[in-house]
């Protein structure tokens, strides 16, 4: 594949981005697309995309694609999108992660970044993360995301959150928009792109709270290495007043096992 035009990535100099890296993004809904985006753009050099979803209606008052997309699988549609954007970077969509085919392949990833809809699959990931680093003498960076109405939250830590429709995944009981997906891609895509796996010991928080006299966003920073945990709160006022042509990639497909190879879906 050739590279991109190195005049796109001029402006990263002195900035410390970290292009040669090889990162898995489990989920791809309002969060994971996002962070799929960002991550491409920046010039990462692989990103595999797992998510076996397709994108509904409902998908797009929070996903970087238009209607045009309904129907298609999340995966495949991002890894076309972006590689419509950088011919450079290597995009690869593959089905859900399942431990029995694709827990091999974790110890190729710097960082695995999770944004699944159920509590008991971010769970299992970060097992198979930990698990795959101790086998291979390997940190693997482990990232976890997650908004719902006006709150979204990044810890580096399996977290405790779930919905009351735990079984019902995809969201279809709380409600969630844009910003918070958009608030939560933009954090984790920093630590990939700026931190080694090992520079993280924190969990982001970001709340609006718009019931407040004049609304208010307030970011706080947990520190878990402390042995008496710290909180960082700041609050900030906001303002009251407060096309696209398809780029179709015949090659962009969701990667199958196949009995006789190596592949894996």
């Amino acid at each position: 594949m050739m590279d991109d035009n190195r005049i796109i990535y001029e402006r990263h100099d002195g900035l410390g981005i970290r292009q040669d890296q090889h990162v898995a993004v489990i989920g791809c809904g309002g969060i994971g697309s996002w962070i799929s985006l960002y991550l491409g753009l920046a010039g990462v050099n692989n990103i595999d995309i797992y998510d076996s979803d397709v994108i509904s209606e409902n998908n797009l008052n929070r996903f970087p694609l238009g209607p045009s997309s309904v129907g298609l699988n999340k995966a495949e549609a991002m890894a076309i999108h972006i590689q419509s954007l950088r011919q450079g970077v290597n995009v690869t969509p593959r089905q859900n992660f399942e431990p029995d085919i694709h827990s091999n392949k974790l110890r190729q990833y710097n960082w695995v970044i999770v944004s699944t809809d159920s509590l008991k699959s971010r769970r299992m990931i970060y097992d198979e993360v930990v698990k795959a680093s101790r086998e291979n003498s390997y940190h693997i960076g482990y990232i976890e995301c997650g908004a719902d109405g006006h709150h979204a939250t990044v810890t580096f830590s399996p977290a405790t959150m779930s919905t009351a429709e735990e079984t019902n995944p995809g969201y279809r009981s709380i409600p969630v928009f844009v910003g918070p997906c958009t608030m939560a891609a933009s954090i984790a895509a920093y630590y990939v792109l700026l931190a080694t796996p090992y520079d993280y010991e924190r969990i982001h928080r970001v709340d609006w709270d718009i019931y407040a006299p004049i609304p208010i966003l307030r970011l706080t920073t947990i520190n878990e290495a402390d042995e008496e945990i710290e909180v960082v709160e700041e609050d900030y006022l906001l303002n009251e007043d407060a096309s696209g042509d398809d780029h179709p990639l015949e090659d962009i497909r969701l990667v199958d096992r196949e009995a006789d190879n190596e592949q894996a879906i």
